[in-house]
Protein backbone atom coordinates (compact mmCIF):
# COMPACT_ATOMS: atom_id res chain seq x y z
CA UNK A 1 0.00 0.00 0.00
CA UNK A 2 1.08 3.33 -0.38
CA UNK A 3 3.98 2.76 -3.04
CA UNK A 4 5.31 0.13 -0.26
CA UNK A 5 5.79 2.83 2.69
CA UNK A 6 2.98 0.81 4.78
CA UNK A 7 3.55 -3.07 5.06
CA UNK A 8 4.00 -3.87 8.23
CA UNK A 9 1.85 -1.44 10.84
CA UNK A 10 -0.71 -3.41 11.53
CA UNK A 11 -2.06 -4.95 14.99
CA UNK A 12 -1.69 -8.50 13.82
CA UNK A 13 1.83 -8.21 13.27
CA UNK A 14 2.71 -6.37 15.99
CA UNK A 15 0.44 -7.99 18.60
CA UNK A 16 2.22 -11.56 17.34
CA UNK A 17 5.34 -10.03 18.32
CA UNK A 18 4.86 -7.86 21.95
CA UNK A 19 2.14 -10.90 22.95
CA UNK A 20 4.01 -12.03 26.31
CA UNK A 21 3.36 -15.59 26.31
CA UNK A 22 4.07 -15.99 30.04
CA UNK A 23 0.66 -13.77 30.31
CA UNK A 24 -2.86 -15.12 30.12
CA UNK A 25 -4.44 -12.13 29.33
CA UNK A 26 -1.89 -11.70 26.27
CA UNK A 27 -2.22 -15.00 24.99
CA UNK A 28 -6.57 -14.21 25.11
CA UNK A 29 -6.16 -11.39 23.07
CA UNK A 30 -4.25 -13.38 20.70
CA UNK A 31 -7.10 -16.10 20.43
CA UNK A 32 -9.76 -13.69 20.37
CA UNK A 33 -8.19 -11.78 17.47
CA UNK A 34 -7.01 -14.35 15.39
CA UNK A 35 -3.44 -13.55 15.85
CA UNK A 36 -0.56 -15.84 15.31
CA UNK A 37 2.80 -15.77 16.88
CA UNK A 38 5.91 -14.73 15.76
CA UNK A 39 8.84 -16.32 17.29
CA UNK A 40 11.09 -14.61 15.03
CA UNK A 41 11.77 -11.48 13.12
CA UNK A 42 14.82 -10.79 10.73
CA UNK A 43 14.54 -7.35 9.42
CA UNK A 44 17.57 -5.76 7.19
CA UNK A 45 17.33 -1.71 7.56
CA UNK A 46 17.47 0.38 4.48
CA UNK A 47 21.05 1.76 3.60
CA UNK A 48 20.32 5.26 4.35
CA UNK A 49 23.93 6.11 4.71
CA UNK A 50 24.38 5.01 1.18
CA UNK A 51 21.83 6.34 -0.34
CA UNK A 52 20.12 8.95 1.74
CA UNK A 53 16.60 9.87 0.51
CA UNK A 54 13.59 9.89 1.97
CA UNK A 55 12.27 6.69 0.91
CA UNK A 56 15.39 5.04 2.78
CA UNK A 57 13.45 6.13 5.71
CA UNK A 58 12.50 3.22 7.36
CA UNK A 59 9.48 3.25 9.63
CA UNK A 60 8.32 -0.79 9.80
CA UNK A 61 11.36 -2.25 10.05
CA UNK A 62 12.92 -0.35 13.11
CA UNK A 63 9.15 -1.11 14.74
CA UNK A 64 9.41 -4.72 14.19
CA UNK A 65 13.07 -4.68 15.37
CA UNK A 66 12.08 -2.93 18.74
CA UNK A 67 9.20 -4.96 19.43
CA UNK A 68 10.88 -8.40 18.82
CA UNK A 69 13.66 -6.78 21.01
CA UNK A 70 11.93 -5.45 23.89
CA UNK A 71 10.25 -9.07 23.73
CA UNK A 72 13.42 -10.99 23.13
CA UNK A 73 12.54 -13.88 26.03
CA UNK A 74 9.73 -14.82 23.32
CA UNK A 75 10.95 -13.40 20.07
CA UNK A 76 14.37 -13.99 18.39
CA UNK A 77 15.33 -10.82 16.75
CA UNK A 78 17.97 -10.75 14.00
CA UNK A 79 19.23 -7.83 12.15
CA UNK A 80 22.67 -9.04 10.56
CA UNK A 81 22.94 -11.36 7.74
CA UNK A 82 26.13 -12.87 9.29
CA UNK A 83 24.75 -14.12 12.10
CA UNK A 84 22.27 -15.67 9.67
CA UNK A 85 23.97 -19.53 9.98
CA UNK A 86 25.10 -19.33 13.90
CA UNK A 87 21.09 -18.28 14.70
CA UNK A 88 19.67 -20.59 12.62
CA UNK A 89 22.57 -23.84 13.84
CA UNK A 90 21.26 -22.23 17.35
CA UNK A 91 17.82 -23.16 16.62
CA UNK A 92 18.64 -26.67 15.66
CA UNK A 93 20.66 -27.39 17.95
CA UNK A 94 18.27 -26.05 20.72
CA UNK A 95 21.74 -24.19 22.09
CA UNK A 96 19.42 -20.64 21.83
CA UNK A 97 19.56 -19.51 25.66
CA UNK A 98 18.04 -16.30 27.07
CA UNK A 99 21.40 -14.78 26.97
CA UNK A 100 21.91 -15.40 23.22
CA UNK A 101 17.98 -13.67 22.86
CA UNK A 102 19.54 -10.77 25.15
CA UNK A 103 22.63 -10.08 22.88
CA UNK A 104 20.93 -10.54 19.75
CA UNK A 105 18.11 -8.15 21.15
CA UNK A 106 21.43 -5.53 21.99
CA UNK A 107 22.57 -5.46 18.37
CA UNK A 108 19.02 -4.87 17.37
CA UNK A 109 18.58 -1.63 19.49
CA UNK A 110 22.13 -0.60 18.29
CA UNK A 111 21.21 -1.09 14.59
CA UNK A 112 18.03 1.08 15.33
CA UNK A 113 20.35 3.83 16.93
CA UNK A 114 22.30 3.81 14.22
CA UNK A 115 19.92 3.99 10.90
CA UNK A 116 17.88 7.03 13.14
CA UNK A 117 21.72 8.77 13.53
CA UNK A 118 22.26 8.38 10.13
CA UNK A 119 18.97 10.04 9.33
CA UNK A 120 19.73 12.67 12.39
CA UNK A 121 23.04 13.37 10.74
CA UNK A 122 21.85 13.87 6.94
CA UNK A 123 18.96 16.17 8.22
CA UNK A 124 21.04 18.50 10.26
CA UNK A 125 23.95 18.71 7.43
CA UNK A 126 21.02 19.66 5.06
CA UNK A 127 19.06 21.53 6.64
CA UNK A 128 19.01 25.56 6.71
CA UNK A 129 17.25 25.87 9.87
CA UNK A 130 19.66 24.96 12.07
CA UNK A 131 18.01 26.95 15.07
CA UNK A 132 14.90 24.77 14.95
CA UNK A 133 16.68 21.66 15.23
CA UNK A 134 18.29 23.51 18.61
CA UNK A 135 15.21 24.24 19.58
CA UNK A 136 14.35 20.38 19.24
CA UNK A 137 16.96 19.21 21.43
CA UNK A 138 15.45 20.93 24.41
Amino acid sequence: MMGGRLKTLHPKVFGGILADRDNPEHLAAVQAHGIELIDMVVVNLYDFAGNPSIEQIDVGGPSMIRAAAKNHIHVIVVVDPKDYDRVTQMIADGSMTRMHRQGLATLAFFKTMMHDSQIYDHFCECTEIGDLVELGKH
